[in-house]
């Protein structure tokens, strides 16, 4: 197994991962401009407002981003099934992309779905780097 071959899709998606929280923190960093938030102040909590909402996705992102991180490589140097191991990584992708999406819109039902797969992602990812040890 050539775990540069193997398990490249993987590396791909932790790239767009990232590309995803870079977005994030732009979109945070405009509103932040725009209102003059002064850095290092709380964003004052309040569900109909963007700013807030923005802030919220990042900060939910980055509280999920180590755990992600430590299960893929948990799971790679497991040995874990470079197949499953891609459809998982793009399952926490394709959460974290609806849950940033339906956070901005604020539409509760369906952040709260995507979320739900970004943890499902997560849990599968490590599930097979378990797997591979028996």
């Amino acid at each position: 197994m050539n775990i540069f071959i193997d398990y490249r899709i993987t590396v791909l998606l932790i790239g767009l991962t990232s590309v995803l929280f870079l977005v994030q923190l732009l979109v945070v960093d405009v509103f932040s401009l725009k209102r003059k938030h002064r850095p290092g102040f709380p964003v004052k909590p309040n569900h109909d407002d963007i700013f807030f909402r923005a802030t919220r996705a990042i900060e939910n992102s980055n509280e999920s981003a180590a755990i992600f991180i430590l299960a893929i490589i948990f799971a790679i140097f497991s040995w874990a099934e470079p197949y499953w191991l891609n459809i998982f990584c793009g399952c926490y992708l394709v959460g974290r992309v609806g849950h940033m999406i339906f956070y901005y819109l604020n539409i509760e039902l369906l952040r709260s779905a995507f979320f739900a797969l970004s943890l499902i992602g997560v849990f599968a990812i490590l599930i097979l780097g378990f797997y591979a040890w028996v």
